[in-house]
């Protein structure tokens, strides 16, 4: 983990978002709720964005920056991450935000959950499917919600541990053989 950190130029903690930026990933909501936290918590949990930029983006990199210039440590590698190194980056990381409004399945919390990372994400499309009871669920479209969950989340040590817990349990759900079962089931 130290070395991937060292390789990205990454903080010691930080919150992650890993995804496309694009308007669909509510990264612009995800800024805007970050920087509604206190500015000395953010300065000890700079939020870290790894993904390729997408479609629609300059509102996005306007927010980014915005926030950046008011002093929120916003992060992005300046480099590609290689998807080898994304459990290092995970497990590093001391939450995962996702506040997502739309997903087709949500790979990247069930990836955080392998790693022991906390979730909170976006209580719409596939995603309460994909998590299950094991992530912290807010409205994407709820500012103040994301907000407050972060915040709870940093705060209480015995919650990010329940949902480390959870996170173990449900990602077993999901593996190529349990994917098979349910496709031959669903053939024969």
């Amino acid at each position: 983990i130290a070395a991937i950190k060292y390789q990205y130029g990454l903080p010691g903690n930080y919150l992650l978002f890993v995804g496309n930026v694009e308007p669909r990933k509510n990264i612009a909501g995800l800024i805007e709720a970050y920087t509604k936290l206190p500015l000395e918590l953010c300065q000890r949990y700079p939020l870290l964005l790894i993904g390729a930029s997408g479609w629609l983006t300059d509102e996005i990199f306007s927010k980014i920056n915005s926030a950046k210039d008011k002093g929120y440590p916003i992060v992005r590698p300046n480099k590609y991450v290689a998807d080898t190194d994304l459990p290092a980056i995970y497990s590093g990381a001391t939450l995962l935000v996702y506040p997502s409004h739309y997903e087709g399945f949500g790979i990247p919390p069930l990836e955080a959950m392998a790693c022991g990372l906390p979730v909170i994400c976006g209580d719409n499309s596939s995603l309460p499917e994909a998590v299950g009871d094991a992530s912290f669920m807010v409205n994407s479209s709820d500012t103040p919600a994301i907000s407050n969950a972060i915040e709870k989340l940093l705060q209480d040590e015995h919650s990010r541990e329940e949902l480390i817990e959870k996170g173990y349990q449900q990602v077993r759900k999901f593996s190529w053989q349990t994917s098979a079962e349910i496709i031959y089931k669903a053939l024969i």
